[in-house]
């Protein structure tokens, strides 16, 4: 889909989970549109190979681990100047099992990346332009799985229920230092989580059947409303968590 020419000239970005799906698409997009990116995540490969394609920086990164996360941070303002823009994308989907099936490990695994991770990058970014004092713009990645409360889905619904609430906490704590902070809540989504549904013809019937557009979004659908939210043209948007479903939390015939 063709994505508004904002201009980001002069604005640094971090994309986490940048090497692939929707972090990439939206890293993509910040360059086309004059911005300096850093693209960030593991598998390292995966990051340095994606950067390359699209002219961006790589810094690989474990968005779980505090020490990398600052690190990312200061090595991005050391090639750059400053940060101005964050969109966390990093995520797992976890594995598909009834809650009596799921272990404490696969939680914590989930939980330290979709969620330990959104508050790591957001506090370590949010420092850093608050000690810039030019503020800047944060977009977490949701999900409307905290929404649907699903089954066999249960810590990744978790996890982006709580990177829903500390979106908020986020944008009302920053705001008096002109971070706006927002959250995009994709639905079904074309990426690598989702690779099943798209291989399995009557698996992906069933899941669109229940979305009135009847279809699944494409990662550049979701990376357009994160450009707009990261953009001028969302100056006094924050606090806000927009679903890019295809109406699949409202329901249709």
């Amino acid at each position: 889909m063709a994505i508004p020419d904002y201009d980001f000239s002069g604005k640094t970005a971090i994309v986490t989970g940048g090497g692939s799906g929707i972090g990439f698409a939206v890293a993509a997009q910040l360059v086309k549109c004059g911005a300096q990116v850093v693209v960030a995540g593991v598998p390292e490969q995966q990051c340095r190979d994606a950067a390359e394609a699209i002219g961006a920086k790589a810094i690989p990164t474990d968005v779980s681990d505090e020490a990398q996360v600052n690190r990312l941070v200061s090595e991005t303002v050391r090639i750059y100047g400053k940060l101005d823009i964050l969109v966390s994308c990093a995520g797992i989907g976890g594995e598909v099992l009834p809650l009596m099936e799921q272990s404490k490990e696969e939680l914590d695994k989930v939980l330290s990346i979709n969620l330990d991770g959104i508050f790591l990058c957001g506090k370590a970014a949010a420092k850093q332009m608050m000690e810039q004092g030019t503020g800047g713009s944060i977009v977490n990645t949701a999900s409307i799985a905290y929404v649907e409360g699903g089954g066999f889905h249960g810590p990744y619904g978790a996890a982006k229920g709580g990177v829903v609430s500390l979106t908020k906490a986020m944008a009302s704590e920053w705001a008096s230092s002109g971070i706006r902070v927002n959250a995009v809540c994709p639905g079904l989504t074309r990426t690598g989580i989702n690779r099943e549904v798209q291989e399995d013809p009557e698996l992906y019937k069933e899941l669109t059947s229940k979305i009135p557009m009847r279809r699944m979004a494409e990662p550049s659908e979701i990376a357009a409303m994160m450009l707009f939210l990261s953009s001028d043209a969302a100056s006094f948007v924050t606090g806000s968590i927009i679903h890019v479903d295809g109406g699949a939390t409202v329901g249709g015939q």
